[in-house]
């Protein structure tokens, strides 16, 4: 089964695709235009997508909902399955129970030995490890 895992964010969401336990690409993409989105999530069977942080000014908020319903929305109308998977569900399986500074260091470096390539992007991070944790965790 081929996943897109996402980290979202207003701006900039990041993605990892992964098949089998094998990561084949990860990035970030700006939300618009929305046809790089279609195209990347085409080939997919499931979206594993982080739950929204809510500890956020309002404004934020919007517009972060905002961006999870149009990439959710993409799956929707291709028929994939859509999973949503909290911060500290797979923050505490995959790196345990630290305080949000040890977290970022910690997703960046089993990111990095997952690809085998510096990651320096903390929310490139996320997206691999949310796809490490669905193989791991959820697929078995």
């Amino acid at each position: 089964m081929k996943v897109i895992s996402i980290d979202p964010s207003s701006i900039k969401p990041a993605y990892c695709i992964a098949e089998g336990h094998l990561i084949q690409e990860f990035g970030q993409l700006p939300l618009h235009p929305l046809s790089a989105w279609i195209n990347l999530m085409s080939d997919c069977d499931m979206m594993i997508m982080e739950s929204q942080f809510f500890k956020v000014n309002i404004s934020s908020l919007i517009k972060l909902t905002k961006s999870v319903g149009m990439i959710e929305s993409i799956a929707y109308i291709n028929d994939m399955q859509v999973i949503e998977i909290y911060p500290i569900t797979w923050q505490s399986k995959l790196l345990g129970k630290h305080k949000r500074d040890a977290l970022k260091k910690l997703s960046k470096l089993r990111a990095s030995e997952t690809t085998k390539t510096k990651i320096k992007s903390n929310d490139i991070a996320d997206a691999i490890n949310i796809a490490e944790y669905y193989y791991k965790f959820i697929e078995g």
